[in-house]
């Protein structure tokens, strides 16, 4: 016998066999071909709005494009098949059997798009789901694996804006005296960057007529060979019978939107001069968007790159126009990271998350092709508006977060252009947002099995109703071994990650992006043994669904309301470790409990035989620690109140899920009003720029171990929760300003109006290190 034969005998022996190759999803046996007419009866494929139903038993593997579809249910088993591009539109999709897009050995890796249309009048509609989702019933599995990438890591160096002095610097229209007429505002250069000529036209004044006449005679009358860039300021004025010359002239140039500009939108064009083959043009439609929006274009010619950006808001004057020329050294930055990214690639998205104050510093970037950068290195396609730290300061570690935007599954939600209502509360929302809030959602059921990693959600959620969220486990009591982990959830009607009444599902390397209402949430102060790890959450924002989402001027009794946070965690005995929350209109994480469980969990939790009244008081917190919080336009951690189970306090009804008093928070073993009072440690947080504080705690025997400060001009403010309890603060640092200065101010504003702009230089730090007696 060779050698070889002797080796697989001994392995036979010893018990050691190779490793198998997994069987991809795709590779499964019995698989029929949706393509193929013989999978179907009667004998048809699915055409252009069918209600497609998998019965029971039947296996179909989707191995081609297929036409938009009405609903499809699988009680059968669906795999999509190892092809790329296939997109699959539908109002929604119940999986009664299995539903598999690769799996956990065998990940996905081409490119996959689920698009769930319909508005919320929408006849198609199941029971226990609603409408335009992804709803995983009792006893079916959900199985969806892209692609492992680096789910987000930090800076390494700081990342400064192009200004004038630094390198790279050519150019900069912010840095002269041009005025801000309303209408289209035009810069010409030369190919060395050097300006030939500028001009506004008022298109929009009483003159507009005459200026918009002066402005086609102006385009006609410029060489070629120049660089030439426009930008609407705010707005181009009512469209009178000279704006079809001035549209056709603009056209002439490569500017094909210029005619579906209306008031406030951003609209932009870079073109040289008698060649539209290098025309770029961009306009960001508003879509009844409130608020800022921008539209941006850049032109490399030689090793300069030529730039041109248009800010407009609809509800005050920040508007602008930047013209700017730069090399290309700093208008492609090269990006250096703690982590090896060789995962993202040409074409991803980044965010780079703000290290000021103003979590809107957030800065959203495209990595362009780079043959000098390392596997910890990117370039992108543009420089920087804000600097972005990338230092450990004072003992600090106030390094930007940058997170991947992008993956290649894609599941997105319709929203139509304008907002409409069928109902009163939906128009109030119309009213409130200012655009449609009627997205997807994905939920799963008790009895389901679910394992979701490597997916890209968007403009998912709704804020018509509760329990409609990007990723929600309902009511799934305990499902070890599943997870919802390296995905991106951008641009959410409703919160990011829901975990209602279930334990222990993984929560892990996530990456929110945008969100109304709570981020990651514990809905009912029930949910314990769950993991929420390493998860990134940037850009918090007020919502309608629960009191706590609301800001308090939305609210006819102000104390119900605003504690939006970030990591929304309502019950102790919960892993939270590693996350970064680095941006919201409220709290960055919040420790806020409620008496007894909330809603559906109440009775859920008494037929387990695990409730016990006011048991969350005295639960220690399982594990709170290596946390980072930042950006926060509030306290970045807050420890105290509670939630409301609908209870009457000193004789006043306060209804479930309104904010209600202190915490009265007091740790005990065993865990009741009986036991010894024991100790909760919060460990190795970091926590910095925070607007109002860095932490509050209303204490019971909470001690913050081996922690950071820095800042803010609050950093610690506690206080007892009862008299036999104390609060600690051990082996931490406390830093009232780092070396992150973030964007210096000229003037400090106090006024509500200017809460956007960064806060850095402020001079409100009140640095007390005093301690009451000897319980600080």
């Amino acid at each position: 016998m060779n050698q070889a034969g002797w080796m697989l005998v001994s392995a036979l022996v010893l018990g050691f066999l190779p490793p198998a190759t997994p069987v991809c999803p795709w590779e499964m046996a019995e698989l029929e071909n949706w393509s193929n007419v013989d999978t179907w009866l009667p004998g048809e494929i699915p055409a252009t709005n069918a209600s497609v139903v998998i019965p029971a038993g039947k296996k179909i593997v989707l191995d081609a494009p297929i036409p938009r579809l009405l609903t499809l249910t699988i009680n059968g088993t669906l795999v999509w098949g190892n092809v790329d591009g296939i997109r699959l539109e539908t109002s929604y999709i119940l999986v009664n059997g299995e539903f598999h897009i690769g799996s956990e050995d065998c990940h996905f890796d081409k490119t996959a798009d689920i698009f769930l249309y319909g508005q919320s009048n929408a006849p198609e509609m199941v029971s226990d789901f609603g409408r335009k989702f992804i709803g995983a019933a009792s006893g079916s599995k959900l199985e969806i694996h892209g692609e492992q990438k680096q789910s987000w890591t930090k800076l390494v160096e700081t990342v400064e804006p192009v200004r004038m002095g630094s390198c790279g610097y050519v150019y900069d229209s912010r840095d002269e005296n041009l005025g801000t007429r309303l209408g289209l505002h035009i810069h010409v250069w030369n190919f060395d960057g050097t300006v030939y000529d500028t001009h506004q036209y008022n298109t929009a004044g009483t003159s507009g007529q005459k200026k918009a006449k002066n402005m086609v005679k102006y385009i006609a009358g410029t060489p070629a060979g120049k660089i030439i860039a426009v930008a609407v300021y705010r707005t181009m004025g009512v469209p009178s019978p000279i704006f079809d010359e001035l549209y056709t002239s603009i056209e002439s140039l490569g500017g094909w939107k210029i005619r579906d500009v209306e008031e406030f939108e951003p609209y932009v064009l870079l073109a040289e001069t008698g060649n539209t083959s290098n025309a770029i043009d961009n306009l960001n439609k508003r879509y009844g968007v409130a608020g800022g929006l921008d539209a941006s274009a850049a032109l490399p010619i030689g090793d300069l790159v030529f730039k041109v950006t248009s800010i407009s808001y609809n509800t005050n004057y920040f508007d602008e126009t930047i013209f700017r020329v730069v090399h290309k050294v700093g208008a492609f930055p090269r990006l250096s990271f703690l982590h090896n990214v060789s995962s993202w690639h040409k074409g991803d998205e980044i965010v780079v998350a703000s290290t000021d104050f103003d979590w809107k510093q957030a800065e959203i970037r495209t990595i362009v092709e780079c043959t000098d950068c390392a596997d910890n290195q990117v370039r992108v396609d543009g420089d920087f508006r804000y600097s972005h730290f990338g230092e450990v300061t004072f003992g600090v570690d106030e390094r930007a977060e940058v997170g991947l935007l992008s993956r290649n599954i894609r599941i997105e939600g319709e929203l139509q252009d304008q907002c409409y209502n069928f109902t009163s509360e939906e128009g109030y929302l119309c009213d409130r947002f200012k655009r449609d809030t009627f997205g997807g959602h994905t939920q799963i059921l008790k009895g389901a099995f679910a394992r979701i990693e490597g997916a890209q959600l968007r403009y998912m959620g709704n804020q018509h109703e509760i329990a409609q969220y990007p990723l929600h486990f309902h009511m799934c009591d305990d499902v070890p071994g599943q997870y919802i982990r390296n995905n991106v959830i951008r641009d959410s009607n409703s919160r990011c990650i829901t975990i209602h009444g279930t334990d222990y599902l993984e929560v892990s390397n996530n990456v929110c992006l945008n969100h109304l209402g709570h981020g990651i949430f514990l809905e009912d102060s029930a949910e314990q043994n769950n993991t929420i790890h390493r998860n990134l959450v940037i850009g918090t924002q007020h919502g309608n669904l629960l009191y706590t989402d609301r800001h308090k001027d939305w609210c006819e009794i102000r104390e119900y309301c605003n504690l939006l946070s970030s990591i929304w965690v309502s019950h102790p005995n919960n892993i939270v470790t590693e996350n970064v929350a680095a941006g919201s209109d409220g709290y960055g994480i919040t420790l806020t409990f409620s008496d007894r469980p909330l809603g559906l969990s109440l009775q859920r939790q008494k037929d387990r035989g695990l409730y016990q009244d006011r048991s969350t008081r005295y639960i220690k917190v399982k594990d709170f620690s290596k946390n980072v919080i930042h950006s926060n336009k509030k306290d970045g951690l807050w420890f105290d109140s509670r939630v409301s189970y609908g209870q009457t306090e000193d004789g006043v009804f306060i209804p479930e899920n309104a904010k209600i008093g202190l915490n009265y928070y007091s740790p005990r073993e065993p865990p009741n009003a009986e036991g010894q009072l024991v100790e909760t440690l919060l460990e190795e947080l970091t926590l910095y720029k925070n607007d109002e504080r860095n932490s509050w705690l209303r204490c019971g025997n909470v001690a913050i171990v081996n922690s950071s400060f820095a800042d803010s001009r609050i950093s610690y403010l506690a206080a007892h929760s009862t008299a036999e309890t104390s609060c600690d603060v051990r082996h931490s640092i406390f830093i009232g300003q780092t070396a992150n200065k973030g964007e210096p101010l000229t003037y400090i504003f106090n006024d509500p109006q200017f809460e956007h702009l960064p806060k850095s230089e402020r001079p409100r730090h009140h640095f007390d290190q005093s301690f009451a007696e000897d319980r600080p």
